[in-house]
């Protein structure tokens, strides 16, 4: 699953480098029992209408797997985090809540359905 980290007016956090407000080699996903840990890929966008894509993107080959996204055999799901929280590592100080709901099969974050772009959005001040 394909998600991005910007501010309130959906401008993308890593516009042009891997380190500004937070650093990307340090963001990572751990699972509420501790037993998994997704260090997050990622991607480079540049040709999106939308500006929010221009940037740098993060990969989660843990939410694919609990999202049942197709993109893996059923016997690689990660079912059993479904409905559970993860928590998103941005940096020692700051950890926010994903969480993928069986109900509206649909990625929370901190407790909101996530918007349409699959934004985490941070209230940051530059």
């Amino acid at each position: 699953m394909l998600f991005v980290i910007a501010d309130y007016q959906y401008n993308n956090l890593f516009k042009d480098t891997k380190k500004g407000y937070y650093d990307m080699d340090y963001i990572y996903l751990i699972t509420a029992d501790g037993k998994y840990r997704d260090n997050l890929g990622e991607q480079h966008l540049e040709r999106s209408i939308e500006p929010i894509y221009k940037g740098w993107a993060f990969i989660s080959p843990l939410l694919d797997q609990i999202s049942s996204s197709g993109i893996y055999e059923k016997k690689f799901w990660k079912t059993e985090y479904v409905d559970k929280p993860l928590y998103l590592h941005l940096s020692p100080t700051d950890i926010d809540t994903l969480m993928w709901s069986s109900e509206d099969k649909r990625l929370h974050h901190n407790g909101k359905l996530i918007n349409k772009y699959n934004a985490i959005l941070k209230d940051v001040k530059n």
